[in-house]
């Protein structure tokens, strides 16, 4: 079990723009680098979001917060720690440009 991060254009859309996914364990790591429950953030995509966003990458980027010594093989959400921190940084791209104007994350 882990995150799933989905961007899509509109709520309603059934085409997603953007999909990742990583691990569960990192749920106390980012409630800490983005000072909420990374889960707060789905919904619709405001301006101030994307900067709480985007402040919380630059601190999660941190190799101090790599769980990579967790992964498992085989385990769908294997994910390396420096591939998450880009996956995120491309979904702040693409909300900064109002491509991905709704976000899901469960």
């Amino acid at each position: 079990m882990g995150y799933g991060f989905i961007g899509q254009k509109f709520k309603k859309d059934e085409e997603s723009l953007f999909y990742t996914s990583c691990m569960y364990a990192y749920q106390p790591i980012f409630r800490e680098c983005f000072g909420k429950e990374i889960t707060k953030f789905e919904g619709r995509v405001t301006m101030r979001e994307i900067e709480e966003f985007r402040n919380g990458i630059s601190k999660f980027a941190d190799k101090k917060y790599s769980l990579d010594h967790k992964r498992m093989a085989g385990y769908i959400d294997n994910i390396s720690h420096d591939q998450l921190v880009n996956d995120l940084n491309k979904l702040c791209d693409l909300m900064e440009s109002k491509e991905v104007r709704y976000l899901f994350i469960s």
